[in-house]
């Protein structure tokens, strides 16, 4: 197995498990999700750094100018998972380990999630890409203590930004 892609193992099997779940109760169902028709937005993850902020809020402006009637489900959604991917990271060592798994699992999110992102929202991979770029730097390192904050930080203000747009 390819040590550099747990996390890719990691979520296709909790895609599986979640997929097939229902289907030979491995999961119990507990009927419909509701989705919330106001989303709380937590501003205490709001970024101090004004480049950030700045793209964070061209982000924001991206899902705010959509005109997709899936807007509400897809940032509720792809916000939580990216809070969750924040957890996992800030949490363990041992899956996450460097900073192209990082990258990684932004990109492949929504994929995992099955939100069809294409043509909705005009620019958001390329603000989104911007946005990891600029807290988590360009090079493909190791995950230290520093870099793993700051991957915790790309994705939470990612999750801020993109909860701001709705």
């Amino acid at each position: 197995m390819n040590k550099q892609n747990p996390i890719l193992l990691y979520l296709g099997i909790g895609l599986v498990v979640f997929a097939l779940g229902s289907k030979f109760d491995l999961i119990p169902n507990f009927g419909p999700v509701s989705i919330p028709s106001v989303v709380v937005i937590d501003d205490s993850i709001k970024p101090n750094d004004p480049d950030i902020l700045a793209i964070c809020e061209d982000i924001s402006d991206i899902i705010r100018n959509s005109s997709s009637s899936d807007k509400q489900t897809d940032i509720a959604n792809l916000s939580g998972v990216y809070m969750e991917i924040a957890n996992l990271i800030d949490m363990d060592e041992e899956v996450v380990t460097n900073t192209q798994q990082v990258r990684s699992s932004h990109i492949i999110a929504a994929k995992l999630l099955r939100i069809n992102l294409a043509g909705k929202y005009d620019g958001l991979a390329d603000e989104s890409n911007k946005l990891f770029s600029r807290v988590l730097g360009n090079d493909d390192v190791a995950l230290d203590d520093t870099k793993r904050q700051q991957a915790v930080k790309a994705f939470k203000y990612l999750s801020w930004a993109l909860q701001k747009g709705v």
